[in-house]
């Protein structure tokens, strides 16, 4: 009797550990078919310039995150990317089969496709608890073990962090991997070029004055500066493009971001100019030389001083100096106003 008991509770067992690996195989395989159909959200649209639509948050942060998040394998090359702009594409064209806009995104109507916003943690000062909790119901990369304390302190957060702090990442391969527009027929033959990033303000921003015209005088100045130098010069302008005319230099307006960063990864590129902005920042993945910026709109906050300090705090995570992110060699120089830095070009 004792005999047969035991052969049958071992049969139990048995059956108990079949049913155990036959719901582990299902449920694995339902999770690999919900992550294979997850939308990341890293740009979008805003009634105001915020972290969700910045490009500087979209490439020193949000890019970050999801770069980690694929090269620990927290998600797949198989997701879809969504984009605020066509021409933010090419950040993740060479990494990811699926690429879209936020409109291509919004036309495809309501899904069961789940969702991923990562550009909603792109910004400590509006993280909050449910922000953090809705990103961690989809996936179990750690993301409070990159918020330092210190920033949390700074900002005055209470959010619930991380007893293990996660510093480092090793993503610099998947951040260079971008892929660039052909763009040599632009090119001038025999001669280095500059690439002066222009931007102007045209709505309310925190600390930001609307003045069109000084943005303006600002890109003669420095134009008028550099056109001995360069036979050709390419001007990146997003919103207006001003009319100079040079007799001795070409001036070529660009107002396709891909464009612009396929420009600054050309060899013949020797220099890029640019106020402090997410744009100039654009520089840090796609240019090896140079970049000169100047403090106009944005604060300088002492960056100027402290650069190589900032720079070097930037190498320990996410959110630390995030500003100062970058992955290629390039030169980083800084002056504190348009009048400085056109005291020395």
């Amino acid at each position: 009797m004792d005999t047969e008991t035991n052969g049958n509770r071992w049969d139990l067992v048995q059956k108990n550990a079949d049913l155990y690996v036959t719901l582990l195989y299902y449920v694995t395989l339902l999770y690999n078919v919900r992550m294979e159909s997850l939308d990341i959200i890293m740009s979008m649209d805003s009634e105001r310039h915020c972290e969700l639509d910045a490009l500087g948050h979209e490439i020193h942060i949000s890019r970050y995150i999801l770069l980690d998040m694929l090269n620990k394998k927290f998600i797949t090359r198989n997701n879809t990317i969504v984009t605020l702009y066509e021409d933010r594409k090419f950040l993740y064209e060479n990494l990811f089969t699926n690429v879209i806009t936020y409109k291509e995104f919004l036309s495809e109507g309501e899904s069961t496709r789940v969702v991923l916003h990562i550009c909603q943690l792109s910004y400590i000062p509006h993280l909050t608890n449910d922000r953090l909790n809705q990103f961690e119901r989809v996936v179990s990369y750690p993301i409070r073990s990159y918020i330092p304390e210190h920033i949390h302190k700074a900002y005055g957060s209470s959010l619930p962090i991380s007893e293990t702090p996660n510093h480092g990442l090793d993503i610099k391969g998947l951040l260079n991997d971008i892929r660039y527009r052909t763009i040599d027929e632009a090119l001038p033959v025999n001669s280095k070029f500059a690439i002066i990033h222009h931007r102007i303000v045209d709505r309310h921003q925190q600390g930001h004055t609307l003045n069109k015209e000084n943005d303006e005088n600002n890109l003669k100045s420095i134009i008028d500066k550099v056109k001995d130098k360069y036979a050709t010069i390419f001007i990146f302008c997003k919103e207006k493009r001003p009319r100079f005319k040079l007799e001795s230099t070409d001036l070529i307006y660009v107002d396709k971001l891909d464009v612009f960063a396929s420009l600054m990864n050309h060899e013949k590129c020797d220099i890029v100019i640019s106020e402090w902005s997410g744009g100039g920042q654009l520089s840090h993945y796609c240019h090896n030389k140079k970049v000169i910026y100047y403090f106009h709109h944005y604060k300088e906050n002492e960056y100027c001083m402290n650069c190589e300090k900032l720079l070097q705090m930037a190498e320990s995570g996410i959110y630390e100096a995030f500003d100062f992110h970058k992955s290629t060699d390039l030169d980083i120089c800084m002056y504190k106003n348009i009048d400085e830095l056109l005291g020395v070009i």
